[in-house]
């Protein structure tokens, strides 16, 4: 299924290049795909809740969750569909800016990992200390809510502008991801109403 698709992807990582490809962007999503190799922004953010006392169940939970999708993905699906990487079916795609990695190219961990951390984290509760004004708080809390999944999008984006995925193979980390962190988050919640009414 995925052979009859290719062709397709591959017309729209041209048009991708050809719309947004230029130096300073190289250096933007080079940034960008490089704290998102091997999940470890959001690993960065899961160290910091599990070091705090109040937020240390959830920051466990969002490392068991990254590990999670990351069997899943890297190991698992990766290696049972074993698609081949944009630039072995169009050398045009090839890039000089990233090293486009060895393993196959479906799904996208970069994308898996970033969207399993923003869809966890928005199930984590969010303690703030600002003015107690419901508008500003109501608007802090919806972009703290949002800017994970920004973060998310721009990463899995640097993995289509380098070409080192095609962009089925970033659909399916998203809804991996999105699924994942999901169950991940709900599952530590459980814990944590487990422990408190115990």
């Amino acid at each position: 299924m995925l052979e009859s698709i290719t062709p397709w992807d591959a017309i729209v990582l041209h048009a991708i290049h050809d719309a947004f490809a230029n130096p300073t962007l190289d250096a933007i999503m080079a940034f960008f795909t490089h704290i998102g190799s091997a999940g470890a922004v959001w690993a960065a953010i899961a160290l910091v809740l599990a070091a705090r006392k109040n937020t240390r169940i959830w920051g466990i939970g969002m490392l068991v969750t990254l590990a999670a999708v990351g069997v899943l993905g890297e190991i698992a699906l990766k290696h049972l569909v074993m698609r081949p990487r944009p630039p072995l079916f169009d050398s045009a795609l090839a890039t000089s800016v990233v090293r486009i990695p060895a393993s196959p190219s479906f799904p996208s961990m970069h994308a898996g990992s970033s969207f399993a951390g923003a869809a966890f984290l928005a199930l984590v509760p969010i303690g703030l200390d600002v003015p107690n004004d419901a508008k500003v708080r109501a608007a802090v809390r919806a972009a703290l809510r949002v800017a994970p999944f920004a973060l998310a999008a721009v990463i899995a984006f640097s993995r289509l502008y380098f070409a080192v995925h095609f962009p089925t193979d970033v659909a399916a980390g998203i809804v991996l991801g999105i699924a994942v962190g999901l169950a991940g988050g709900f599952a530590t919640r459980a814990v944590l109403e487990r422990r408190e009414a115990s």
